[in-house]
């Protein structure tokens, strides 16, 4: 109960801003006597410093606390499709140093975890000894007992990793690891849209589709880890063939690979960028209006079998596809209107994702952010 209290008074701190011991103990329903050795004891931590005192109008002035967040620094590595990115990010969310190094999705395995070292091993001399861990996101399927990745469909190099090592040597510290999609819900609820939330699902769209769960401020994960793979939720059973070997899934339709497949890119052009089909949809351009549509339609019906089984209150869009703009987004809010039933519709608020292609990284260093908040 003790770390339970700890960890609620360092996240009031946090997400609410300077404020007195008796201010949290009235937010977090804790006698005066709890909340006062619990900050003394985050106060000799260096954790915690008072900041101020403030006037109550009539009643005694009181002292303020906040989080030392410029003391508190994660590295984050992020491994996706076409790059690696490394930074080290403060409890605010800000960036203080970044790095990044290219992929051509060509790259042996050996390669691969070359440049994932060299990003960290750059990323690591800034940071200097400050840093209590890094945490390191990445695409696919892994096992958490094993610490091995079983699946990436994108990054095929990436397939039998063995997590434990990939840092060997770089940094000695705690590593943290979670996939992608998960770790963009964790970007998002520390520092983006979903931060005052404790209860939403994310659904991220990009080349696949991955989604996740928060409930009571927790991921839900699934007995065997991999929760959240909507992206293989079948569509239409004759549909086109998908990469996980079988047909009519919801990213065979409803991903920017989809989408992209019903486009003419330009002359000397190989893939047409997110910014080139929001221009095309905004110009009203037939393919392209028919394409994000059919998408649509098709994350509408699959999100509404979600709902009606889980009942979320906030429904938290990410990834390249929000790129798409608002046409993109007023599609999906169509389709889920006429999917949903009005009574689970009636309380279901869509919102997109505020931290861009940030997220995942952002998230990362949550991953490290997080367990010493819970330590």
């Amino acid at each position: 109960m003790r770390r339970i209290n700890r960890t609620e008074v360092l996240r009031s701190l946090h997400l609410k801003g300077p404020m007195s011991r008796v201010e949290l103990a009235q937010l977090l329903q804790l006698d005066a006597k709890t909340v006062t050795n619990l900050t003394r004891e985050l106060l000799e931590q260096n954790v915690v410093e008072e900041t101020g005192i403030a006037s109550q109008g009539r009643g005694r002035p009181r002292q303020m606390l906040r989080v030392r967040s410029g003391d508190l620094l994660a590295a984050a590595v992020q491994l996706e499709e076409g790059k690696v990115v490394g930074a080290i990010v403060n409890l605010d969310g800000g960036v203080l140093h970044r790095n990044s190094a290219a992929l051509s999705g060509k790259e042996s395995q050996r390669e691969l975890l070359r440049k994932i070292r060299t990003v960290a091993r750059s990323l690591l001399r800034r940071g200097q000894a400050r840093l209590p861990g890094l945490g390191f996101t990445f695409p696919g399927v892994f096992d958490p007992d094993r610490r091995i990745v079983l699946q990436c469909h994108r990054l095929p190099a990436w397939e039998g990793v063995q997590l434990d090592k990939v840092f060997g040597g770089v940094f000695e510290g705690r590593v943290s690891i979670e996939s992608n999609t998960r770790t963009e819900a964790l970007g998002e609820q520390w520092f983006g849209t979903a931060k005052e939330w404790s209860d939403f699902l994310l659904v991220s769209i990009g080349e696949g589709i991955g989604c996740v769960l928060v409930d009571q401020g927790r991921l839900q994960v699934g007995a065997s880890r991999i929760a959240g793979e909507i992206g293989h939720t079948i569509i239409d059973p004759k549909g086109a063939p998908c990469s996980c070997g079988r047909r009519g899934c919801l990213e065979t339709v409803a991903s920017l690979k989809a989408i992209r497949a019903g486009l003419t890119p330009p002359k000397g052009v190989k893939q047409v960028g997110v910014g080139r089909i929001a221009d095309l949809l905004a110009s009203g351009d037939p393919a392209a209006l028919a394409a994000m549509e059919t998408a649509a339609d098709a994350l509408g019906l699959a999100l509404a079998n979600f709902v009606h089984v889980m009942n979320p209150q906030h429904l938290l869009i990410t990834g390249e596809a929000v790129g798409m703009g608002p046409l993109f987004t007023a599609a999906l809010e169509a389709s889920l209107k006429r999917y949903v039933v009005p009574l689970f519709h009636r309380h279901l608020h869509l919102s997109t994702g505020r931290l861009g292609e940030d997220a995942a990284l952002l998230g990362s260093a949550a991953l490290v952010l997080e367990s010493f908040f819970n330590a």
